[in-house]
């Protein structure tokens, strides 16, 4: 349980820390580093919908939980390429 509670640490609450503060240095003040917040928001409850339409399924939880820190482990590579298409992708990967 502590393994996983640091990788979902890592893989969300850190990037969505940093990444308003990602997209200031990287648009330097533009109105564009502010779309990053509420993108996130809209990415999150994207994830939460579409893991609410799966079937429940006792012997598939560990598959998706799986797949949610691959796409956050994604996510976090796309930060740290500096872009401002990786940091979007890094949004929409984290926040889903």
């Amino acid at each position: 349980l502590g393994v996983v509670y640091a990788l979902y640490g890592v893989g969300y609450i850190i990037p969505a820390t940093f990444l308003s503060q990602m997209a200031s240095a990287q648009f330097h003040g533009q109105w564009l580093a502010d779309l990053f917040w509420p993108c996130f928001g809209l990415a999150a409850a994207t994830g939460v919908l579409l893991v609410s339409l799966r079937r429940p399924n006792p012997n598939t939880t560990g598959r998706w939980l799986i797949g949610t820190l691959w796409l956050q482990a994604a996510g976090v590579f796309a930060c740290l390429l500096g872009s401002g298409p990786g940091l979007a992708l890094g949004v929409i990967l984290c926040g889903a």
